[in-house]
């Protein structure tokens, strides 16, 4: 009888602390907060400051006597109009965030293509006037806006991204030559034609989450950024005739310039 009432309260003891133990609360596992991901159309602006954009004219005569002129210094061989000012504009793109690779954090390489339209600063000129009786010439120079069409490539540390970029480029450039004689005009030549080249630089960009709806996607994030572009849109021939039909000058000339800016766009997906 001893032996089963000691049985009795064993079982008994057991039993209260099992049940203890179902009374106390699992631990539970915090869920970690999905990664940013920079999947996802945006649209956005930019303002900033473009310098150094050069219009360089490259002259020789189409013939023995304006040659000749050139080479001594009656004419310009080489004018470089230079222009700094503010530019601004609007940007639209598209970037995917390929799987986080786990490699520094939870970022992850990003891709994307973006384009852009922007006003480059005022235009630029230069007078030229050699030594005794010759002609003045002058050299104006603009370019209206620069368009460019671009990849990009990037690593993104979390809501952080740097990245290079690259592309095509479209520009409008305007070029008037006009020389000057005591008598008066004697030579005018302009131009303005869509020129293109390629476009290449780099930056930043932070995204600041928001997940606002906007009729039937969402405005997952406000993203800005600071970015250097370095643009070339080539070389173009203008013909000037002067001083007579008889005698011409072609100025090659190059056309090219550097950006710096910053922008804020919005990120929907």
């Amino acid at each position: 009888m001893r032996r089963v009432l000691s049985l009795i309260i064993l079982a008994a003891s057991t039993t209260g602390a099992f049940a203890a133990d179902l009374s106390s609360p699992l631990p539970v596992k915090a869920v970690a907060e999905p990664a940013f991901s920079w999947t996802g159309f945006y649209i956005g602006g930019t303002a900033g400051y473009s310098f150094d954009n050069e219009h360089a004219f490259l002259t020789h005569g189409n013939d023995a006597h304006t040659e000749a002129a050139i080479v001594a210094g009656k004419h310009a061989r080489s004018i470089t109009n230079s222009s700094d000012g503010f530019t601004g504009g609007g940007e639209v793109g598209y970037t995917y965030q390929i799987a986080n690779t786990g490699f520094l954090g939870s970022g992850g390489v990003v891709v994307g293509l973006e384009g852009d339209i922007q006003y480059i600063g005022p235009g630029s000129s230069t007078i030229y006037k050699a030594a005794g009786r010759s002609p003045i010439e002058t050299y104006a120079s603009q370019t209206s806006y620069l368009a460019t069409l671009r990849a990009r490539l990037g690593y993104a540390f979390d809501n952080l991204l740097v990245y290079g970029t690259g592309g095509w480029a479209l520009g409008q450039v305007e070029d008037d030559r006009t020389i000057l004689s005591p008598s008066g005009l004697v030579g005018l030549s302009s131009r303005s034609t869509d020129a293109s080249g390629y476009a290449v630089g780099g930056g930043m960009a932070y995204a600041v989450p928001l997940g606002v709806p906007v009729g039937g996607v969402r405005m997952s994030a406000a993203v800005v950024k600071a970015e250097y572009l370095y643009y070339d849109l080539g070389t173009q021939d203008m013909h000037v005739a002067a001083p007579s039909a008889d005698h011409s000058f072609t100025s090659a000339i190059s056309v090219s310039g550097n950006l710096v800016r910053v922008g804020i766009a919005f990120k929907f997906n």
